[in-house]
């Protein structure tokens, strides 16, 4: 139900969700220790189809017969809410039996987690009441949304406990299956990565529909491999304004990292929260570097980001998840740490992601007071966390960033706003195809003053550039000035002789 690194995926995978016979399975003594918020929780469910993307192809590969019905993906959501009273209890097994509908939503057509390895496990917490009630009367009010995405292949209970923390902490929370392109199981590869973006996406998009979205503050919390779709999500989406990583993969990853190209960190220019778990010995690094890929580390780029990184020794990897921690035997908890620390970790993690939630979805200064204390500070127990801060370095060099820098300072100071956002260094220079479609498209909009003053910007980062120096000719034809437009199509065909729009540009400015 987990993946940390590349490498690391069969092992991984068979570790959690395949775990040896023979060990002792808990009782149902498990119990989340965080007091809940000032609201009651409701659960919806929704089965929806996302229907631009197909997911079952046209013959079943088992039976090589036709398929018949949707072929769409299909998106069994589940919301938790801030509530009004009333509404369905729940206890731990009606969670279980939704994962048979995930990918079908015919009921019988599934195959529910309490029928795999886990089910002794399953049995002996299937009692336990949760907070939430099913289908209640939601509570007036706007809330933050919060995306949670699971790990590898996981379901999306898999966190039940943290979902239902922060729905009475006052936030709208949805989350759905880890599910790959075409088939239940997640693929390792940036297919997975996408189908799990896409449905992070889609969530975002239906949460718009909610009346008690705010849709103004969003946030995503991912696990593992959910903690790699999160970021990469979020640098396809602006609207994301915090993530949450649960020792994401993105720290261990780096093979698939770089299968994502628009994943930099200027893209992901938000308030980060990474805890992890207990870190390896540097001879554990060194002796298994299979696991252990020390090539890049995309924490450590992240210059543009508020990041807060913390570390919990007395979590294993899987041990960030509510759903493992009822069901991995005893004897599965080593290191020193029991289950009973494991799980009095896990409030912490729970407690930390709702102060860092707190504070930049709702601009919470008793949260940020809180995140800025040495964690022995706010009760948590000594050893047991570590966390470290670091501020941004610098504004990313985002065009959005570079329009808003230079309307505060003027173009007249276009230096200061270069050395301001770096914008002269190799790794953080905007391309001449980004800025020269800003120049026109300013240009376009009828401000022709204002798109010279674009276009003698972007000259001033590539000043050989010969589609800029063309533009720069359109911009001052389009203010009237005949000679200025002359001189820079000159320009750009002594840079580019074969330059075929400033030769045509130069032909019509003399024509009659």
């Amino acid at each position: 139900m987990c993946r940390v690194g590349a490498s690391l995926r069969r092992a991984l995978i068979a570790g959690l969700v395949m775990l040896l016979p023979g060990l002792a399975w808990p009782d149902a003594g498990f119990s989340f220790t965080n007091e809940p918020g000032p609201n009651a929780v409701g659960l919806r469910v929704l089965q929806q189809y996302d229907f631009s993307r197909s997911y079952r192809s046209r013959f079943d590969a088992v039976t090589g017969q036709p398929v018949s019905g949707e072929r769409a993906r299909p998106v069994q959501t589940l919301v938790w809410y801030p509530a009004a009273p009333g509404g369905r209890p729940l206890r731990y097994d009606d969670y279980v039996e939704l994962s048979a509908t995930e990918e079908s939503f015919e009921p019988g057509r599934g195959r529910s987690l309490a029928f795999g390895r886990h089910g002794p496990a399953l049995k002996a917490v299937a009692a336990q009441a949760m907070r939430a009630r099913r289908d209640a009367a939601p509570a007036a009010g706007r809330f933050p949304l919060v995306v949670y995405a699971p790990s590898f292949s996981a379901s999306a209970i898999e966190n039940a406990d943290l979902c239902e923390y922060l729905a009475s902490q006052g936030h709208v929370v949805l989350a759905s299956a880890s599910m790959g392109a075409r088939t239940r199981a997640m693929t390792a590869d940036l297919e997975g990565v996408e189908a799990q973006v896409g449905d992070i996406a889609f969530l975002i998009a239906q949460a718009r529909s909610l009346p008690q979205v705010d849709a103004e503050q969003i946030a995503v919390v991912g696990f593992s491999w959910g903690g790699l779709a999160n970021v990469a999500a979020a640098a396809r989406d602006s609207r994301i304004r915090a993530l949450v990583s649960l020792d994401g993969t993105v720290r261990y990853d780096n093979e698939t990292l770089r299968s994502i190209a628009y994943l930099t960190p200027a893209k992901v220019a938000v308030p980060y929260l990474f805890l992890a778990s207990r870190p390896a010995s540097l001879e554990q690094m060194n002796t298994d570097r299979k696991y252990y890929d020390l090539s890049r580390n995309f924490l450590n780029e992240l210059k543009y980001s508020e990041l807060l990184l913390g570390s919990l020794p007395a979590l294993a990897h899987q041990d960030f998840s509510s759903y493992l921690l009822r069901v991995r035997p005893t004897e599965a908890f080593g290191d020193g740490y029991s289950r009973e620390e494991a799980v009095v970790a896990y409030g912490w993690v729970a407690r930390y992601v709702e102060r860092f939630l707190a504070a930049h979805l709702k601009a919470s200064a008793e949260a940020k007071a809180f995140l800025a204390r040495e964690p022995e500070q706010n009760g948590v127990p000594r050893h047991f966390m570590r966390l470290e801060t670091r501020k941004a370095e610098a504004v990313a060099p985002t065009l959005e960033n570079i329009g808003l820098a230079l309307s505060r300072l003027g173009f007249e100071r276009a230096d200061e706003v270069i050395r301001e956002l770096r914008l002269a260094e190799p790794a953080t220079r905007p391309g001449e195809e980004l800025l020269n479609d800003w120049g026109h498209e300013v240009l376009y909009s009828g401000l022709a003053a204002r798109a010279i003053q674009v276009f003698q910007f972007a000259l001033r980062l590539h000043p050989a550039s010969a589609d800029l120096l063309d533009g720069l000719g359109e911009a001052w034809q389009a203010s009237g000035d005949k000679l200025q437009a002359e001189a820079h199509y000159r320009k750009a065909l002594a840079q580019d002789p074969r330059h075929v729009f400033a030769a045509r540009h130069l032909r019509a400015l003399a024509a009659p």
